[in-house]
């Protein structure tokens, strides 16, 4: 357990160090790295299972659902076990969440994995026991290590490419110092505010950094017309999608409890999350909708024949149907005409 005197000691050396920090902290407070490490080991991987992609106020109040559902205080493996797995996900928990939280009751019960013996072992020996668990990657054992059993020198690794890399070169007899690597990332991109992504240009722009893979341009969910605005001149276009599994997308996420999972919302939603629309508020923007597959057209109700929409280019279908990502098979020639709505009968005049 970490000494309230060693968080002390930390943030002192954290202020003197970075002036920006410094502020920030003085902005926050007190440091209250030690007050998490109030639960029981179980039920604080548990806790961490159930707030994984999801944002901290839907979280909590699936959590609560799910320990009220256990009648306990605290959940534990037996109770675990002994609840129904469909009223687990009644309070909330998508099925693939339910059955982390069973294997990793069962481990516990079974003997398999002992919580009270993880705090003897090295950080490596820690993630090495908790990743066995499913569900359990190493970022989620990290949080443990830090925010449970109290470890305060933990090298976080984010998984894939690092976000940026320094690299300095002389240009013009300066040296100059730039960023190279990915873009920087937002994720979840849902709920987050709009703002955030002008901040995160901004700081590439002060910094000289260079993305190694350009980013699209940024669309803000006011310049998505929807498919409601469509339906008002198309109809038939309009009935045809309302047929379709695309507009039936976000239904999927509810009907599983995902909704609120940021690593699936963007494909079920307007815009492929780029629109930054509250995930508890989808309104206008659930399901894949016309401009999910013809791109953006703000200007096309202004003057049609002049702002005319492009035709669907099949490669904006890999973004959400990638197998290697959802496992499953797909075909653009076989699956774009089961979504595909029917030729539009243009008029010359208007260019409709």
């Amino acid at each position: 357990m970490v000494k309230r005197s060693e968080l002390n000691k930390a943030v002192g050396h954290l202020k003197r160090r970075d002036s920006t920090i410094a502020r920030l902290i003085e902005i926050e407070g007190k440091c209250r790295f030690d007050e998490a490490q109030h639960d029981a080991s179980f039920a604080a991987l548990t806790r961490s299972i159930v707030f994984q992609q999801l944002s901290s106020k839907a979280a909590t109040t699936i959590y609560k659902r799910f320990v009220a559902t256990l009648g306990r205080r605290q959940p534990n493996p037996r109770s675990i076990l002994d609840a129904d797995p469909e009223a687990l996900r009644a309070a909330g928990l998508s099925r693939q969440k339910a059955a982390y939280i069973i294997d990793l009751a069962a481990k516990m019960d079974s003997g398999a994995l002992s919580l009270r013996r993880l705090r003897f072992l090295d950080d490596e020996a820690v993630i090495d026991k908790l990743t066995q668990v499913k569900g359990v990657g190493r970022w989620t054992a990290q949080m443990f290590l830090m925010f449970h059993l109290g470890r305060l020198d933990v090298h976080l690794e984010h998984p894939g490419q690092p976000w940026a890399s320094r690299d300095t070169q002389v240009e013009e007899g300066k040296v100059v110092n730039r960023f190279l690597g990915t873009d920087i990332e937002l994720a979840p991109h849902i709920g987050q505010n709009a703002t955030m992504e002008q901040m995160v240009q901004t700081f590439k722009r002060r910094t000289r950094f260079v993305a190694i893979d350009e980013p699209d341009e940024f669309v803000p969910s006011d310049r998505y017309l929807t498919a409601d605005t469509c339906g008002a001149c198309h109809p038939d276009q309009y009935d045809a999608w309302a047929e379709s599994g695309h507009a039936r997308a976000y239904a999927t996420l509810e009907k599983t409890g995902d909704e609120f999972r940021y690593d699936c919302i963007p494909c079920h939603v307007l815009g492929y999350g780029e629109t930054f629309i509250d995930a508890h508020k989808p309104a206008a923007n659930k399901n894949v909708q016309c401009e999910s597959c013809h791109g953006t057209n703000p200007k096309h109700p202004t003057n049609p024949k002049r702002h005319s929409w492009k035709t669907v280019d099949e490669k904006a279908c890999w973004g959400c149907h990638n197998p290697e990502v959802t496992r499953a098979e797909f075909t653009p020639s076989t699956m774009v005409p089961m979504v595909a709505c029917p030729p539009l009968a243009r008029d010359p005049e208007q260019g409709k």
